[in-house]
């Protein structure tokens, strides 16, 4: 036996309910439908973005720390392994969809937070070394894409010390020029 199944919206749900009914006789349930999976109903934005967040540096990390060995950095391959599977391990099914139990978000997020870290450390120091690698002059500030593609994004950045506005700063490449925008005087 099989029950009849049709497909339909919600607000129609509601309406057929209403003329077959007395809406006042209806049970009402508040708080969580499920006592042992708690929340697992919803999707977890957090989760969502934490492994956003983890596998956009891990990405980045691998492919400047790549670079970066042509000229001497030592690659943490290691490291970048431990990363990856710290962040594939939270692309569970029941954790990435949002269908897991609490404890197991506050693992995936220190998991997650701990290879967002690692990966932007890796970042920092391959970058230091291909900087190196440029004609910049000392204090410079070197912007790298490491996605391979063109693109023209925003890059925020202290200056260090106090700019007057107006004073002409300007941002150069080696095939374009583009003035700065000062943000509350930094």
């Amino acid at each position: 036996y099989l029950p009849s199944v049709e497909f339909s919206t919600a607000d129609r749900f509601f309406r057929t309910i209403e003329g077959t009914c007395d809406p006042q006789r209806l049970p009402v349930v508040k708080g969580e439908l499920g006592y042992v999976f708690e929340g697992c109903y919803t999707s977890h934005g957090d989760i969502k973005r934490w492994n956003d967040d983890a596998q956009a540096a891990a990405e980045s990390a691998e492919i400047i720390a790549a670079l970066a060995a042509r000229y001497g950095y030592p690659y943490p391959g290691t490291e970048l392994r431990r990363n990856w599977e710290d962040i594939c391990w939270n692309q569970h099914h029941d954790t990435i969809d949002g269908t897991a139990i609490h404890p197991a978000y506050a693992r995936s997020r220190e998991m997650l937070t701990r290879a967002t870290e690692s990966c932007r450390r890796i970042e920092r120091e391959a970058l230091d070394v291909l900087a190196l690698q440029t004609a910049a002059p000392p204090n410079a500030l070197v912007v790298f894409n490491p996605t391979g593609a063109p693109g023209t994004v925003a890059v925020e950045f202290s200056v260090p010390g106090k700019v007057e506005a107006g004073k002409g700063l300007v941002a150069v490449t080696a095939s374009t020029t583009s003035p700065v925008q000062m943000l509350d005087g930094k």
